[in-house]
C-alpha cells in the first residue's frame, strides 16, 4: 500500500470517529446544540449517521427536526 492509500484510510478513520462523537452529541439538552450538530452531520455526508438522523425527525424541537430532514437530504445526494 502507498503512503497515499494509507494517508487517505486514515483520514477516512478519523473522520469516523468524529461522526460517532457527532451521533452521541445529536442526544444533547439543548435544542440549539442538536440543531447544529444534524447540520454537521449532513456536511460529513456520512451514512453512519443516518438512524440517528432520522430520529432527530422527531425531536420536539421544530429547528432540530428541519435541519435533520436537511441532513438526510445531503446525505442521499451523496450516496446516489
Amino acid at each position: 500500500m502507498d503512503i497515499e492509500n494509507t494517508m487517505d484510510k486514515m483520514q477516512r478513520m478519523g473522520a469516523s470517529k468524529d461522526v460517532k462523537r457527532l451521533i452521541n452529541v445529536l442526544k444533547d439538552e439543548e435544542w440549539d446544540v442538536r440543531e447544529k450538530v444534524a447540520e454537521a452531520l449532513g456536511e460529513t455526508g456520512d451514512a453512519t449517521a443516518v438512524e440517528s438522523l432520522i430520529e432527530a425527525l422527531k425531536d420536539e424541537n421544530m429547528g432540530v427536526q428541519k435541519d435533520a430532514k436537511k441532513a438526510l437530504q445531503r446525505i442521499q445526494k451523496r450516496h446516489i
